[in-house]
């Protein structure tokens, strides 16, 4: 086999990244392929995946790194820009703090509108 590929048990990698490339990969495949592919990769515990780029092999396992890191990097920023949108991790707790006592004020506005009493706060509420 040559060392540019890679073999790997898709059953063993529990939430990573390899969890939902492969499904990713597949999701076009029809019902017949998916069988044969169950059947030649002993149920998907023996994947080997060989990438291509214009017919010219390439290392498969780096190449699956590479996409990782960079998917990483990706969501990081991501967070960090959608942190900054709102003043920061302060901030986001502080309005989550807000939202939770809003919606804890409109819970007990409702129940006792019902005619549920509620104990007040002083009671241990």
């Amino acid at each position: 086999m040559s060392d540019k590929k890679f073999v790997f048990d898709w059953h063993a990698h529990s939430g990573k990244f390899l969890d939902w490339f492969l499904p990713t990969v597949l999701a076009g495949a029809s019902n017949e392929q998916m069988e044969r592919l169950s059947e030649n990769t002993e149920k998907f515990s023996e994947v080997q995946l060989q990438v291509l780029v214009n017919g010219e092999e390439v290392n498969a396992e780096n190449f699956l790194q590479s996409v990782e890191r960079n998917m990483e990097h990706i969501a990081i920023s991501e967070a960090k820009r959608m942190l900054d949108s709102v003043g920061g991790l302060d901030a986001l707790e502080e309005r989550i703090a807000e939202i939770r006592s809003h919606l804890i004020e409109q819970v007990e506005d409702t129940l006792r509108k019902r005619g549920i009493e509620l104990p007040t706060r002083e009671d241990g509420w």
